[in-house]
């Protein structure tokens, strides 16, 4: 019994991290279908900028945000601030005759409450959606848009790059992270869609923008409604977004459990998409990388404790060891946190564990509380 459960649940954290991509990879290779893209293509587009208390960083996003290269006259900024309470709004105010609308909310309703009244009171063809702490290479409108030339794309989803503190071994474990999950996104685009987008950079037709609940997590939900519409959501490798990597671990970990705890909840209110009758391909992609991955803790504890009653046979006693000798880097990475001591080698196994507790954390908590979390804090406040 335990042996079953042992292979079991190796082959599934297998499965998660290497049978999966691999499989997008190798079918994605054979499927891909090339996207019309017009360089010249230029609609009218609306750059929504979601903002809380954002007064460090905010007036860098706008200057940012004027700079980029895309016609004025095609071109409308729009902020909405989530209720700020600190000088946010006035810093957008003084940029207000050079063409950049604000929106107030004058009490916090997360960012999808937001952008649904931003994209109600948008002009353009085209919405963009970005966050305060993003700062956009100039040609970015331009690399997204080129995508909309061709009908049957719905929404395109940017590429974001983080900035690396030098002092900061979560930024080098993040980037080592990132890098992983930027190669699966590029295999998902081939398989069939990538799943969801990156609330940095991503765009929608307006007439396909579905508004959503504001307990929803917009960047993974609008796109699966995209989808449903019958338009491909891709991902636009060239269209890149900035920003600085944490370098606080408990930050992150409350980054990390707010999303997969709003993603957790936004994916049972939205369960039709696991359908695989209606929705063959996408609920496959979203029980391999969303659901799995987002149960890898408990793979692994349960990989753990029946290793324990296997220890009589030498191939049970190497994979034991090897299981402690990761947890053993884990801890002694945070220690080594704790203590200043930088080592990417033992930081690393740290932000997995960080990572997939966060996960398990966050959809536990929902599960409790019956709770999902609206509200975001800007984490990242340095400026580049």
């Amino acid at each position: 019994m335990f042996e079953i459960l042992f292979y079991i649940f190796l082959l599934l954290i297998i499965y998660v991290y290497f049978g999966y991509p691999l499989l997008t990879f190798v079918v994605g290779s054979f499927k891909s279908k090339k996207i019309k893209r017009v360089e010249t293509h230029r609609p009218y587009v609306s750059l929504t900028i979601a903002a809380y208390n954002e007064e460090l960083r905010i007036e860098e996003k706008l200057k940012n945000s004027l700079e980029l290269e895309y016609p004025n006259d095609k071109l409308e900024i729009i902020v909405f601030s989530d209720g700020s309470t600190d000088n946010t709004n006035e810093i957008v105010k003084n940029y207000t005759k050079r063409g950049i609308k604000l929106i107030e909310l004058q009490r916090r309703k997360g960012k999808t409450a937001g952008q649904n009244i931003a994209v109600e009171q948008a002009k353009g063809e085209i919405i963009v959606f970005s966050d305060a702490n993003a700062i956009y290479k100039k040609n970015a409108i331009n690399k997204i848009v080129r995508n909309f030339s061709d009908n049957s794309v719905g929404g395109v989803c940017g590429e974001l790059t983080y900035l690396k503190d030098n002092k900061s071994m979560i930024g080098e474990a993040e980037d080592v992270y990132w890098n992983y999950e930027k190669f699966l996104k590029k295999n998902e685009n081939n398989f069939f869609s990538i799943l969801g987008a990156n609330g940095s950079i991503y765009a929608v037709r307006k007439n396909l923008y579905v508004p959503l609940a504001e307990n929803i997590i917009s960047d993974f939900i609008e796109p699966l409604k995209i989808l449903e519409q019958g338009y491909r959501f891709i991902y636009e490798p060239d269209a890149l977004s900035f920003e600085q990597s944490n370098s606080d671990y408990k930050q992150e970990y409350k980054r990390k459990k707010r999303i997969v705890n709003r993603s957790f909840y936004s994916l049972l209110k939205h369960k039709e998409f696991l359908n695989p009758l209606k929705y063959p391909l996408l609920s496959f992609q979203l029980i391999s990388h969303k659901i799995f991955r987002w149960m890898v803790l408990p793979f692994l504890f349960i990989l753990f404790f029946s290793n324990i009653f296997l220890l009589k046979e030498t191939l049970f006693q190497l994979f034991f060891v090897g299981q402690l000798i990761f947890y053993l880097m884990s801890f002694t990475g945070y220690l080594a946190d704790k203590k200043g001591f930088n080592n990417v080698i033992l930081y690393t196994p740290f932000y997995f564990c960080l990572v997939n507790f966060a996960s398990m954390k966050g959809i536990v908590e929902y599960i409790i509380k019956r709770k999902t979390i609206i509200a975001w804090e800007p984490i990242r406040t340095k400026n580049f």
